[in-house]
């Protein structure tokens, strides 16, 4: 009997994250050869210090195959391959004490995995965490974030950020402002294409058929007929009821104190929120371990871990073990891996099929 053919290993470009944060441990005891069975066939290709991972994997997964990456060749099956840029880049800190260099060396690792993706040398992007704050101290100002350099690099239009974990899917109409800066810079066309490109995207990447939206109200009780704020009753409202009439399954603006009890409960596939913490406090509330920050609206499949460098984590062991947890990495390589492959099936109709089932996010 003819065996069937092996699966097409879906190839990673995985970028190291800051190198004085938990993202290089986290990284490799991710793609510890055991937890391969959840992601399926994959190729890892780590974007980062070939010595720094060399030695991660001699203290936390003894036994890890590491290669250097070489284009056009496979990564051997359990071996991490890591592509090191021939650019030197000064030394790397140690965990815990960030500085200029290794600020410096995340974000150029973060753009070259997304080059490689770019040029079809990858099939996904994972980043693991890197410091704005430090990344600006090391003379990047203009830099405010993965998801906005990520769309700047490749020249994409204004990109979404989607949060999901195994009970809640946040996409966010603004990211990264001061909570005094959001009422003016949302505007109908911005929550448009925030509701818009999310519902394509979990038609098209997720596999959703008639994806259920909820859109959050900027305002406590929706503004309460105008008594709290206008902004629901002069555009929020008109705007979901016109996307409505246009055939998009949108609810809203519904109240955020009560939307997420919904949201959670299985009524809704997504959230659309206004602004960063409507959304990310339920969502790091209900899986704070597990979350997946997924990019929107771009060309490229980009998924990272729903936490920050965690510096005073970095490098400290209890009892043997790290403290760092590496969930929320797993999930995104799991979840990259899933929208990969679903783009793949896709790109060949005789082979694709889309589940009307939510699947789960990750």
């Amino acid at each position: 009997m003819r065996r069937a053919p092996r699966p097409k290993p879906v190839r990673l470009a995985i970028s190291l994250g800051d190198p004085a944060g938990i993202g290089p441990e986290v990284t490799v005891m991710a793609l510890a050869p055991s937890r391969h069975r959840r992601y399926g066939a994959i190729e890892p290709i780590v974007v980062g210090d070939l010595a720094l991972v060399r030695r991660l994997v001699r203290e936390l997964t003894p036994g890890t195959r590491v290669v250097s990456h070489r284009p056009g060749r496979a990564v051997p099956e359990g071996a991490i391959a890591v592509h090191q840029l021939d650019a030197p880049l000064g030394p790397l800190p140690v965990p815990g004490s960030p500085n200029h260099d290794g600020a410096r060396a995340a974000l150029a690792w973060f753009e070259r995995a997304v080059d490689l993706a770019h040029q079809g040398d990858a099939d996904a992007i994972v980043t693991a965490p890197l410091s704005k704050g430090e990344v600006q101290a090391a003379g990047i100002a203009g830099f405010i974030g993965h998801t906005e350099w990520l769309a700047e690099r490749i020249h994409a239009p204004e990109p979404i950020m989607m949060l999901a974990n195994d009970k809640l899917r946040v996409a966010l109409a603004t990211t990264h402002l001061a909570l005094k800066d959001v009422p003016a810079a949302l505007t109908p066309a911005k929550v448009e294409r925030a509701i818009v490109v999310t519902e394509r995207e979990l038609r098209e990447r997720f596999g959703l058929a008639r994806p259920r939206l909820a859109l959050a109200a900027l305002n406590p009780h929706a503004g309460d007929s105008g008594a709290i704020g206008p902004e629901e009753a002069a555009w929020i409202a008109p705007l979901a009821a016109r996307l409505r009439t246009a055939g998009l399954d949108v609810s809203g603006p519904l109240a955020a104190d009560t939307l997420f009890v919904r949201a959670v409960r299985g009524e809704f596939d997504a959230v659309v929120c206004l602004y960063h913490d409507q959304g990310l406090i339920p969502l790091k509330l209900t899986g704070f371990e597990t979350g997946v920050n997924v990019t929107l609206g771009v060309p490229l499949i980009r998924t990272s871990p729903d936490h920050g460098t965690a510096f005073e984590l970095a490098g400290k062991r209890r009892r043997g073990r790290p403290l760092a947890t590496a969930r929320s990495m797993e999930e995104a390589i799991a979840l990259a891996a899933r929208l990969a492959r679903h783009a793949a099936a896709s790109a060949a109709p005789a082979t694709s099929s889309l589940s009307s089932a939510p699947p789960s996010p990750t």
